[in-house]
């Protein structure tokens, strides 16, 4: 069967996880943006392995309200994608 170099290029994507990545970024970006409000333009996702995301922080003190909230995302996360993807968050002063 011959593919088209868009469908290898698809499934090699599909295999190494990235649309998942991309997907859950999203979710969860979308969720912060929910929580936050204008808050969440001072957050960045900084990845997704495991099932835990990688959230950066301006400082320690946003680091420490956000793991305040940690459960609500990850529940809110997992409810939108319909499945239990997300198992935790880890916050990180990255700015």
């Amino acid at each position: 069967m011959i593919k088209s170099i868009g469908q290898i290029i698809f499934d090699d994507l599909a295999k190494s996880g990235v649309f998942e990545k991309l997907t859950v970024s999203q979710c969860v970006y979308e969720v912060l943006k929910h929580v936050l409000g204008e808050l969440s333009s001072h957050v960045k996702i900084l990845g997704f392995r495991n099932g835990i995301i990688v959230v950066g922080t301006p400082n320690s003190v946003f680091k420490q309200e956000l793991s305040f909230m940690e459960e609500l995302i990850v529940n809110r996360v997992n409810e939108i994608m319909g499945d239990e993807i997300v198992k935790g968050i880890k916050f990180k002063e990255v700015f």
